[in-house]
């Protein structure tokens, strides 16, 4: 597996290159088998880690220490089951996070509020169902209380118009992953996103 180290410390474009061919090795191998894209891109984000501690931190500061993980008595914890695909998202915006130095309580929170307020009226999304065999796999967030509210009114209002509009039923995880798919695609840098090439599993109603 090959990792290209290209961190310009100046530019804002800091995360590795992933190579062509891993990149090509890990995404077809994966459309068929969730738990080996986990298991790839997990690897991924370890390797991605230690590379960036190396590199921005001169390794004199743990990569750990970048993500301040206490447990805030100020945030709620929020599970929610969402796709795999998801799951590796969530491990990229971790890393995004940490080389941000910010706590990752407040990153989601941020992230949290920002979509919760962008997210249109009419939905006007679909998304790719899981299998029903497939319940997804639990992640926490971490929100303050007026975050964690917002959280619930708003799907609570989403979830009822969904159903009205298309017939359909807005799950949780499918809000939260709707969250993330607007955070993602409205705040990374689209030279990072075409490396990653993440599939999102939703589109817009036309």
């Amino acid at each position: 597996m090959t990792i290209i180290p290209l961190i310009n410390l100046k530019s804002k474009y800091f995360f590795i290159l992933l190579s062509k061919t891993c990149i090509e090795k890990k995404y077809t191998s994966i459309l068929n088998n969730y738990s080996t894209k986990y298991k790839i891109m997990k690897l991924n984000m370890i390797l991605l880690g230690k590379s960036i501690n190396n590199l921005v931190n001169n390794s004199k500061d743990s990569y750990l220490e970048m993500v301040d993980r206490r447990r805030d008595k100020n945030y709620i914890r929020k599970g929610i089951r969402i796709g795999p695909k998801y799951i590796v998202i969530c491990d990229f915006l971790d890393f995004y996070a940490g080389y941000k130095g910010i706590n990752k309580f407040e990153f989601y929170n941020n992230l949290f509020n920002y979509s919760l307020k962008k997210i249109p009226k009419d939905i006007g999304y679909k998304f790719k169902k899981s299998p029903a065999a497939s319940y997804g796999i639990t992640r926490s967030f971490f929100l303050d209380k007026k975050t964690y509210n917002l959280l619930h009114k708003t799907y609570k209002k989403s979830q009822e118009l969904y159903k009205t509009l298309y017939d359909d039923y807005l799950s949780m995880g499918n809000f939260a992953e709707l969250i993330l798919y607007i955070y993602v695609t409205n705040n990374i840098e689209k030279k990072i996103l075409n490396i990653f090439k993440f599939d999102f599993g939703i589109k817009k109603i036309t």
